[in-house]
């Protein structure tokens, strides 16, 4: 007996998608000269149940000081940017029961970690 289920949340796959893909896209843009992206991944037990720690982390400039502004509608630290993207993958996964943050990631660059409850 025992083991694990996995990295396993319920949710809407095109909507989860797309705020993965969002982060990504971010990281790979913040990266103008390349770089690296490491993604990570574990389940988290709490007081509170289960939960899916998702990892981007990235070797770009990383955010900016007031970087909890970065989930606020039009804030965008990009020329030409809408400042939509961030705000819209944090509320994909608070639709979803789960939360994000925004850190600076080990060693420099951004690292944005969702939290997803487990399934």
């Amino acid at each position: 007996a025992g083991g694990t289920k996995g990295l396993r949340t319920n949710g809407d796959k095109d909507l989860l998608y797309r705020a993965f893909y969002n982060i990504l896209t971010n990281s790979i843009q913040a990266m103008e000269n390349g770089g690296v992206i490491i993604l990570s991944g574990k389940i988290l037990a709490t007081e509170n149940g289960r939960f899916v720690e998702l990892g981007f982390a990235d070797t770009g400039p990383g955010f900016p000081e007031d970087r909890e502004r970065m989930l606020d509608p039009f804030v965008t630290t990009k020329d030409g940017g809408t400042g939509l993207g961030l705000p819209i993958v944090n509320s994909i996964i608070t639709s979803h029961g789960g939360t994000m943050s925004l850190e600076d990631a080990p060693g420099g660059g951004a690292l944005v970690r969702v939290f997803l409850p487990g399934s």
